[in-house]
């Protein structure tokens, strides 16, 4: 597993090196891993679907299933660097939390706007001031070089 204070040459062999699941397991997270790029696909050009989660998610299952495929996400141009960003050090752009926090409010403002039943208005509201007050207490990356990294 790897640490945050362990230097990056060790975290990238210990990615190199991690073992792929198999059978069963393996098709499943694959599956996961595809279907998450597809919703992040639908994120980059629908408003208010998240992009950044689906492609954590992704990359997450194919590091299980797939370390090649992880490789090739954390590679990637536009996503790869925000990608990396959270996995060595946890952080998350200062623009990718603006567009989070609008996001989030637009969500409540139109849940807030549809759902009449009580409870189930109060539990969206919560659960979206906890993805709110998660991403709020997450480190900000020190520079922001391109607005539109690690879009939401």
């Amino acid at each position: 597993m790897r640490r945050r204070d362990q230097p990056e040459a060790e975290r990238e062999e210990a990615v190199a090196v991690a073992p792929a699941a198999g059978g069963v397991r393996r098709f499943g997270l694959l599956a996961l891993g595809h279907a998450s790029v597809g919703a992040a696909a639908l994120g980059v050009v629908l408003p208010l679907l998240p992009t950044t989660p689906f492609l954590l998610l992704a990359v997450w299952a194919y590091g299980r299933a797939s370390p090649a495929l992880a490789e090739r996400l954390r590679r990637d141009r536009r996503f790869g660097p925000a990608l990396r960003r959270w996995q060595e050090r946890g952080e998350v752009s200062r623009g990718a939390k603006r567009r989070a926090f609008v996001a989030l409010a637009a969500g409540a403002a139109l849940t807030g706007a549809m759902v009449e039943n009580a409870f189930a208005l109060g539990a969206a509201l919560a659960c979206m001031a906890g993805a709110a007050a998660f991403i709020a207490t997450r480190p900000s990356s020190s520079s922001d070089p391109d607005p539109r990294e690690g879009a939401e």
